[in-house]
């Protein structure tokens, strides 16, 4: 099973540190844990399906925004804000 996430990660940029949130697509094991994602520079908003097909995309994505934020530093863990 797969479904976009949102996600975060930190990087560092003129030596400050910077934390980007991104959404991706995640993989889940049989058991329902996450187990891969996409790349984090993959664009997602993209078909071949029409407008109809963006439509899905995005009602897909919003879905994402209730759900925990995954931590791409540390993954499969949640990201929890200090």
């Amino acid at each position: 099973m797969w479904e976009y996430r949102v996600a975060t990660y930190v990087t560092e940029y003129n030596n400050k540190k910077k934390r980007y949130f991104i959404i991706i697509e995640c993989c889940y094991n049989d058991k329902g844990k996450p187990e891969y994602h996409t790349n984090k520079d993959t664009i997602h908003l993209i078909t071949n399906h029409g407008i109809n097909g963006l439509k899905d995309i995005s009602r897909n994505i919003q879905k994402a925004f209730n759900k925990p934020i995954l931590d791409l530093d540390n993954f499969p863990k949640e990201y929890a804000e200090n």
